[in-house]
């Protein structure tokens, strides 16, 4: 009876692992597309510390990934979060808002799944190497 119990607790631990391991390979092996985007930091304390972003599709390039000038748009509503630490907050609020900078973030995406946030780029670098 314990086996079965100890079975029952490695259950969710087991299936987190698979949903991790799923995301991370989607992350190397799906096409990434950069796309503009504008936004600001809302600092909510119940969802953590992120930038909520737009895409900006007036300077998209949408040449990249075979779209042929046609930007899925549809595939990327509701993509407005990207996750950061809290130490970085206030000066990435800051750069994100001023217009001197230029800001992208850079996605995995193929037709027909959903688009996953990669990276914040800040003049086409990382943003945690600026």
């Amino acid at each position: 009876m314990n086996k079965i119990k100890t079975l029952f607790l490695f259950i969710p631990f087991i299936g987190m692992c698979c949903w991790a391991m799923y995301y991370a390979y989607i992350v190397k092996n799906v096409p990434e597309v950069v796309l503009p985007i504008t936004g600001y930091d809302p600092r909510n304390l119940l969802s953590g510390h992120y930038i909520e972003f737009h895409i900006d599709w007036s300077k998209a390039n949408c040449y990249q990934n075979n779209w042929n000038g046609v930007c899925p748009k549809n595939d990327f509503s509701g993509i407005n979060r990207f996750y950061i630490p809290e130490n970085s907050a206030v000066e990435l609020e800051h750069i994100i808002n001023n217009s001197r900078f230029n800001t992208e973030i850079a996605f995995a995406y193929k037709a027909g799944t959903r688009p996953i946030a990669k990276e914040l780029l800040i003049n086409g670098r990382p943003w945690s190497k600026i």
